[in-house]
Protein backbone atom coordinates (compact mmCIF):
# COMPACT_ATOMS: atom_id res chain seq x y z
CA UNK A 1 0.00 0.00 0.00
CA UNK A 2 2.92 2.67 0.97
CA UNK A 3 4.42 1.09 -2.29
CA UNK A 4 1.18 2.72 -4.21
CA UNK A 5 0.85 5.90 -2.00
CA UNK A 6 4.29 6.60 -3.19
CA UNK A 7 4.38 5.79 -6.83
CA UNK A 8 0.77 7.83 -6.91
CA UNK A 9 2.31 11.23 -5.09
CA UNK A 10 5.46 10.65 -7.53
CA UNK A 11 2.84 10.53 -10.66
CA UNK A 12 1.07 13.32 -9.25
CA UNK A 13 4.12 15.59 -8.86
CA UNK A 14 5.37 14.87 -12.56
CA UNK A 15 2.62 15.71 -13.82
CA UNK A 16 2.45 19.21 -11.64
CA UNK A 17 5.98 19.65 -13.00
CA UNK A 18 5.00 19.47 -16.56
CA UNK A 19 1.98 21.76 -16.22
CA UNK A 20 4.39 24.23 -14.68
CA UNK A 21 6.71 23.77 -17.69
CA UNK A 22 3.90 24.19 -20.36
CA UNK A 23 2.48 27.51 -18.20
CA UNK A 24 6.73 28.54 -18.76
CA UNK A 25 6.72 27.83 -22.08
CA UNK A 26 3.03 29.55 -23.30
CA UNK A 27 4.38 32.83 -20.91
CA UNK A 28 7.48 32.49 -23.10
CA UNK A 29 6.06 32.73 -26.55
CA UNK A 30 2.74 34.59 -25.21
CA UNK A 31 5.43 37.31 -23.64
CA UNK A 32 3.91 40.43 -25.86
CA UNK A 33 5.85 41.14 -28.85
CA UNK A 34 7.01 45.39 -29.14
CA UNK A 35 8.85 47.11 -31.18
CA UNK A 36 11.86 49.55 -30.27
CA UNK A 37 10.93 53.11 -29.81
CA UNK A 38 13.03 54.17 -32.87
CA UNK A 39 11.89 56.26 -36.10
CA UNK A 40 13.23 55.35 -39.54
CA UNK A 41 13.88 57.88 -41.86
CA UNK A 42 12.10 57.62 -45.80
CA UNK A 43 12.23 59.02 -49.14
CA UNK A 44 11.26 62.40 -49.91
CA UNK A 45 10.99 63.34 -46.05
CA UNK A 46 8.31 60.87 -45.09
CA UNK A 47 9.17 59.13 -41.54
CA UNK A 48 7.81 55.79 -39.77
CA UNK A 49 7.63 56.60 -35.90
CA UNK A 50 6.14 53.77 -33.87
CA UNK A 51 2.38 54.21 -33.34
CA UNK A 52 1.03 55.94 -29.47
CA UNK A 53 -2.53 55.79 -28.51
CA UNK A 54 -3.39 59.20 -30.24
CA UNK A 55 -2.79 57.48 -33.50
CA UNK A 56 -5.39 54.78 -33.83
CA UNK A 57 -8.48 57.04 -34.90
CA UNK A 58 -5.97 57.85 -37.70
CA UNK A 59 -5.02 54.83 -38.61
CA UNK A 60 -8.21 53.56 -38.62
CA UNK A 61 -9.28 55.81 -41.07
CA UNK A 62 -6.12 55.36 -43.36
CA UNK A 63 -6.81 51.60 -43.24
CA UNK A 64 -10.42 51.88 -44.62
CA UNK A 65 -10.00 54.30 -47.04
CA UNK A 66 -6.65 52.07 -48.43
CA UNK A 67 -9.20 48.56 -48.39
CA UNK A 68 -11.72 50.84 -49.69
CA UNK A 69 -10.45 49.72 -53.49
CA UNK A 70 -11.12 46.32 -52.27
CA UNK A 71 -14.44 46.36 -51.29
CA UNK A 72 -15.76 48.22 -54.42
CA UNK A 73 -13.77 44.87 -56.16
CA UNK A 74 -16.54 43.30 -54.19
CA UNK A 75 -14.14 41.74 -51.57
CA UNK A 76 -14.83 40.92 -48.52
CA UNK A 77 -11.70 41.65 -45.79
CA UNK A 78 -12.05 42.43 -42.21
CA UNK A 79 -9.83 45.62 -42.47
CA UNK A 80 -12.63 47.25 -43.86
CA UNK A 81 -14.47 47.12 -40.84
CA UNK A 82 -12.48 47.08 -38.04
CA UNK A 83 -12.73 49.41 -35.17
CA UNK A 84 -10.55 51.10 -32.99
CA UNK A 85 -10.28 48.67 -30.45
CA UNK A 86 -8.35 46.29 -33.40
CA UNK A 87 -6.73 49.24 -34.42
CA UNK A 88 -5.21 49.25 -31.19
CA UNK A 89 -4.53 45.95 -30.23
CA UNK A 90 -2.07 45.45 -33.51
CA UNK A 91 -0.59 49.29 -33.18
CA UNK A 92 -0.47 50.71 -30.25
CA UNK A 93 3.56 49.43 -29.35
CA UNK A 94 3.30 46.92 -32.25
CA UNK A 95 3.43 49.40 -35.29
CA UNK A 96 4.02 52.68 -37.21
CA UNK A 97 2.30 55.11 -38.64
CA UNK A 98 4.18 56.95 -41.69
CA UNK A 99 4.58 60.60 -41.32
CA UNK A 100 4.14 63.02 -44.44
CA UNK A 101 6.67 66.01 -44.36
CA UNK A 102 4.06 67.83 -43.27
CA UNK A 103 3.52 65.31 -40.33
CA UNK A 104 0.16 64.35 -41.25
CA UNK A 105 -0.57 60.39 -41.05
CA UNK A 106 -0.30 59.04 -44.53
CA UNK A 107 0.08 55.19 -43.93
CA UNK A 108 0.60 52.38 -41.15
CA UNK A 109 2.02 49.02 -40.61
CA UNK A 110 2.35 46.78 -37.87
CA UNK A 111 4.40 43.28 -37.07
CA UNK A 112 4.16 40.27 -35.09
CA UNK A 113 6.23 37.88 -33.52
CA UNK A 114 5.19 34.32 -34.85
CA UNK A 115 6.81 30.83 -35.93
CA UNK A 116 6.30 27.88 -38.06
CA UNK A 117 5.90 24.01 -37.32
CA UNK A 118 5.52 21.28 -39.97
CA UNK A 119 2.79 19.14 -39.36
CA UNK A 120 2.53 16.62 -41.73
CA UNK A 121 0.01 18.15 -44.11
CA UNK A 122 -0.22 20.95 -42.51
CA UNK A 123 2.12 23.72 -41.18
CA UNK A 124 0.91 25.31 -37.62
CA UNK A 125 1.08 29.42 -37.90
CA UNK A 126 1.49 30.65 -34.08
CA UNK A 127 1.33 34.15 -34.52
CA UNK A 128 1.72 35.96 -31.12
CA UNK A 129 0.13 32.96 -29.08
CA UNK A 130 0.80 29.51 -28.58
CA UNK A 131 -2.76 28.63 -30.21
CA UNK A 132 -1.77 27.74 -34.13
CA UNK A 133 -3.47 28.22 -36.88
CA UNK A 134 -3.26 24.90 -39.11
CA UNK A 135 -2.40 25.67 -42.63
CA UNK A 136 -2.76 23.32 -45.26
CA UNK A 137 0.74 22.65 -46.74
CA UNK A 138 0.37 23.73 -50.44
CA UNK A 139 4.16 23.12 -51.48
CA UNK A 140 6.06 19.96 -51.64
CA UNK A 141 9.32 22.03 -50.60
CA UNK A 142 10.77 22.00 -47.41
CA UNK A 143 9.18 24.60 -45.32
CA UNK A 144 11.38 26.09 -42.55
CA UNK A 145 10.63 25.87 -38.97
CA UNK A 146 11.25 28.78 -36.51
CA UNK A 147 10.21 32.79 -35.91
CA UNK A 148 9.07 34.42 -38.74
CA UNK A 149 8.47 38.47 -38.28
CA UNK A 150 4.65 39.18 -39.75
CA UNK A 151 4.45 42.09 -41.72
CA UNK A 152 0.78 42.81 -41.09
CA UNK A 153 -2.39 45.50 -41.80
CA UNK A 154 -0.06 47.60 -44.04
CA UNK A 155 -2.03 50.40 -45.83
CA UNK A 156 -0.80 53.73 -46.78
CA UNK A 157 -4.11 56.51 -48.40
CA UNK A 158 -4.91 56.29 -52.39
CA UNK A 159 -3.16 58.90 -53.35
CA UNK A 160 0.05 57.71 -51.83
CA UNK A 161 -0.46 54.72 -53.98
CA UNK A 162 2.37 53.27 -56.11
CA UNK A 163 4.63 55.96 -54.77
CA UNK A 164 6.98 53.15 -53.16
CA UNK A 165 6.17 53.53 -49.86
CA UNK A 166 4.76 49.65 -49.03
CA UNK A 167 8.45 48.92 -50.83
CA UNK A 168 10.03 51.09 -48.03
CA UNK A 169 7.69 49.71 -44.61
CA UNK A 170 8.40 46.07 -46.40
CA UNK A 171 12.17 47.11 -45.90
CA UNK A 172 12.03 48.46 -42.56
CA UNK A 173 10.11 45.13 -41.56
CA UNK A 174 13.15 43.09 -43.17
CA UNK A 175 15.51 45.42 -41.54
CA UNK A 176 13.54 44.76 -37.89
CA UNK A 177 13.57 41.01 -38.58
CA UNK A 178 17.06 40.56 -39.45
CA UNK A 179 18.32 42.82 -36.45
CA UNK A 180 16.18 40.28 -34.21
CA UNK A 181 17.61 37.28 -35.69
CA UNK A 182 14.18 36.02 -37.47
CA UNK A 183 14.48 33.83 -39.96
CA UNK A 184 12.34 36.08 -42.42
CA UNK A 185 8.95 37.52 -42.72
CA UNK A 186 5.85 36.21 -43.06
CA UNK A 187 2.33 37.48 -44.14
CA UNK A 188 -0.98 36.73 -44.83
CA UNK A 189 -3.18 37.71 -47.88
CA UNK A 190 -5.93 36.48 -50.09
CA UNK A 191 -5.26 36.16 -53.96
CA UNK A 192 -8.66 37.84 -54.68
CA UNK A 193 -6.62 40.85 -54.15
CA UNK A 194 -5.13 39.92 -57.37
CA UNK A 195 -2.25 42.73 -57.58
CA UNK A 196 -1.15 42.91 -54.08
CA UNK A 197 -0.89 39.30 -54.18
CA UNK A 198 1.26 39.10 -57.18
CA UNK A 199 2.98 42.20 -55.94
CA UNK A 200 4.19 39.80 -52.67
CA UNK A 201 5.40 36.68 -55.66
CA UNK A 202 7.12 39.59 -57.43
CA UNK A 203 9.26 40.21 -54.14
CA UNK A 204 10.03 37.08 -53.55
CA UNK A 205 7.64 35.80 -50.88
CA UNK A 206 6.20 32.26 -51.71
CA UNK A 207 2.67 30.91 -51.01
CA UNK A 208 2.99 27.74 -48.27
CA UNK A 209 -0.42 27.33 -46.82
CA UNK A 210 -4.49 27.73 -47.09
CA UNK A 211 -6.48 28.60 -43.61
CA UNK A 212 -10.34 29.66 -43.73
CA UNK A 213 -11.07 31.68 -41.23
CA UNK A 214 -14.32 30.94 -38.81
CA UNK A 215 -17.06 33.12 -40.45
CA UNK A 216 -15.10 33.92 -43.56
CA UNK A 217 -16.19 33.22 -46.75
CA UNK A 218 -12.41 33.63 -48.30
CA UNK A 219 -9.23 31.71 -48.12
CA UNK A 220 -6.69 32.65 -46.69
CA UNK A 221 -3.16 32.23 -48.14
CA UNK A 222 0.14 31.88 -46.16
CA UNK A 223 2.97 33.66 -48.08
CA UNK A 224 6.66 33.68 -46.41
CA UNK A 225 10.63 35.29 -47.87
CA UNK A 226 12.89 33.64 -45.62
CA UNK A 227 16.44 35.22 -45.49
CA UNK A 228 19.02 33.73 -47.03
CA UNK A 229 21.74 33.07 -44.57
CA UNK A 230 19.27 31.23 -42.62
CA UNK A 231 17.91 29.24 -45.10
CA UNK A 232 20.16 26.42 -46.82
Amino acid sequence: MKNLLFIFFIFVLHGAALAVQRKNCSELFMKSYRVAPASYEMKDGFIARPANESDVSVATEVIHRAFDVWKRAGLSLSPMFQDDSKTRAHLVEKGFVIESPSQEIIGTFSVEDSRLENDGPFVQFFEGSDIPYPYKKLTAEIIPSGRFLVFRKAAVLPKFRQSGLGMQMLDIAELIAKREGYQGLILETVESADWLFNWYLKLGFSVIGRYQYPNSAIETVLMIRPFAENFK
